[in-house]
């Protein structure tokens, strides 16, 4: 594979400093961008800024450089059904569901997401060749299928209603 071709970005960041044991940046460098893959193009979703309200501008210009349509996307689920960082009462939750958004990325805080996050948008997620799910556990499958109930507020039943196409993958 042409690794040097490949850019890899993230679905959301929690706004800490790269060496943090919370920063998905640092996950994604150790455990990925490894051998030959760490020839790929990574672009962060963080900069150093005291909030992601403030780095807005420099996040924005830096997605920028990225292709508006994804190849690939994978995203994940919190117990609490929150994927991307789509949280149960997020600040801008309805804001980052809005499939009529033209924002691409947007921040969010919610109680249960700890720190600050940046966030891509559920409009820019979408707008991929593929779409992938991956969860883990019994805890989580029985959260995947509360939030395909009709009328589900889970934020992961946006991504389900909404996605033309999503592969769902699924280990005990």
């Amino acid at each position: 594979m042409a690794w040097s071709k490949v850019r890899v970005t993230l679905v959301d960041e929690r706004w800490v400093l790269e060496s943090s044991e919370r920063s998905n940046a640092r996950l994604v460098k150790s455990l990925l961008l490894r051998h030959a893959a760490a020839d790929a193009n990574f672009v962060p979703l963080y900069v150093e800024a005291p909030t992601p309200e403030a780095a807005i501008a420099a996040l924005r210009a830096r997605i920028a450089t990225l292709p508006t349509t994804f190849d690939v996307v994978v995203l994940g689920m919190g117990g609490d059904g929150h994927t991307a960082s789509f949280f149960p009462g997020g600040d801008r939750l309805a804001e980052v569901l809005d499939l009529n958004g033209t924002a691409r990325v947007l921040p969010m805080r919610a109680a249960g997401a700890g720190e600050p996050r940046i966030t891509f948008t559920l409009p820019a997620l979408l707008d991929s060749r593929t779409l992938f799910v991956h969860i883990e556990g019994e805890a989580k499958c029985a959260v995947l299928d509360a939030a395909r109930e009709p009328g589900s507020t889970l934020p992961m039943a946006a991504v389900l209603r909404a996605a033309p196409q999503l592969d769902i993958y699924w280990c005990p």
